[in-house]
């Protein structure tokens, strides 16, 4: 160990690596640094006009929350306006791009968008909402409605 050529403390430089013939680029020369990814910032979206906004306004203007059941809906609302920054990104980025060692990977925001549509779908489950006129009416049927809300109602 550390004797001549091992890469311990006798290490030889690059010039004499061509002087021997021994000069191999993948070994002796220096990396070259790689740009850094580019990060954007989520946009913002101004007050009043997010979907998730709307979608807060519309449920409670026709239905009586009790308080638990306003604060889901208030974290769908959020849910929902973060959801719409991340494929706001997406749409911005390439949805492929290039991991740590150069190999082709998804963008990670893939997998951010997925995982907000299954936490709002289970946020909007669990209000289970019923219509007050119509008496009883499946939780399944208010997610239908809301996602459809959700689909007229889209903040782009």
């Amino acid at each position: 160990m550390g004797g001549p050529g091992s890469g311990g403390r006798n290490r030889i430089s690059a010039e004499d690596h061509r002087r021997r013939g021994t000069y191999r680029p993948y070994r002796h020369a220096k990396p070259t640094p790689e740009a850094p990814a580019e990060v954007l910032p989520l946009p913002t979206t101004p007050p009043g006009a997010s979907a998730g906004e709307k979608l807060v306004a519309s449920v409670e203007a026709k239905f009586e929350l009790e308080p638990g059941e306003a604060e889901i809906l208030r974290q769908a609302g959020h849910t929902l306006d973060e959801l719409h920054r991340i494929e706001d990104a997406i749409a911005k980025l390439s949805v492929v791009g290039k991991g740590s060692a150069g190999q082709p990977m998804s963008n990670p925001l893939l997998v951010e968008a997925r995982q907000h549509r299954l936490l709002l779908q289970t946020l909007l489950r669990s209000l289970h909402i019923e219509e007050p006129a119509a008496g009883k009416q499946s939780s399944l049927a208010s997610v239908i409605h809301l996602a459809k809300f959700q689909k007229e109602h889209r903040a782009r």
